[in-house]
């Protein structure tokens, strides 16, 4: 076995990190943490055929591989609503998501469901992601740093600067320059994406911390509001008369 093979089965075990506490820790509840794992889960199963533990044919690899680069993009989108820090920015990037499937539809009847199209689509793809991680990253670790709380957030968020910015330096150089050795670039990818999904995963963990303590508040506030509720509506019992007669 040698240094390629080992850094693959390295980030093969990662890939599955996010899915596994998405899992343990139920947060299936939410949409985003659904959009993550559905992610990591199906990029899993590739590199499990690339890597020819699944045996498939080329035919076969070569179609999922395609596939979950057009996946990929509107999962992830769904997932970086959660950083959002408002309602405009939130529309804005829902609003992407059917844009974007359009545009992939688009790019497909043009240019086939092919190797091409995927290098037309993944140029904004990685653009806008790239874009968006940017952004909440250094918002979430300026929060963490001025008042010392959404570390979870902080770690998610750099997490995916990092997973985005190696993805498009290596696009940059796989694709478009077409430079390096096909053995070199896959040792950048198996490195980036495994120190990405770790520190995903710790950011997973810590999040989820934060996300029960203001569960466990909301339902405080729920029991607080139903007993409040049950004072004010509480029936005066109307008092007889015959309690003030004079002859009593």
């Amino acid at each position: 076995m040698n240094w390629k093979e080992i850094l693959g089965i390295i980030s093969i075990i990662a890939l599955l990190l996010p899915v596994l506490l998405v899992l343990i820790y139920r947060l299936y509840r939410f949409k985003w943490f659904i959009a993550l794992a559905v992610y990591f889960l199906l990029d899993f199963i590739y590199n499990l055929m690339t890597e020819n533990y699944i045996p498939v044919s080329a035919e076969i690899k070569r179609y999922v591989g395609i596939s979950i680069n057009f996946l990929e993009f509107p999962l992830m989108f769904t997932f970086m609503t959660y950083f959002s820090y408002s309602a405009t920015l939130t529309k804005r990037i829902r609003y992407s998501i059917p844009a974007f499937i359009l545009f992939e539809l688009l790019t497909i009847l043009m240019f086939g469901y092919n190797r091409k199209a995927m290098i037309i689509i993944m140029a904004p793809g990685l653009s806008l992601l790239l874009f968006f991680s940017t952004l909440f990253a250094l918002r979430q670790i300026k929060i963490t740093i001025t008042q010392g709380k959404s570390a979870g957030k902080a770690l998610m968020a750099s997490a995916l600067l990092f997973g985005y910015g190696s993805y498009t330096l290596i696009y940059v150089l796989y694709y478009l320059m077409k430079a390096g050795e096909i053995n070199e670039i896959f040792s950048m990818y198996f490195v980036a994406s495994t120190f990405s999904v770790i520190l995903l995963s710790i950011g997973i963990m810590i999040e989820n911390k934060r996300i029960q303590l203001l569960e466990e508040l909301k339902t405080t506030r729920k029991e607080l509001n139903s007993v409040y509720d049950q004072k004010q509506n509480v029936k005066r019992i109307p008092i007889d008369p015959s309690v003030f007669d004079k002859n009593f």
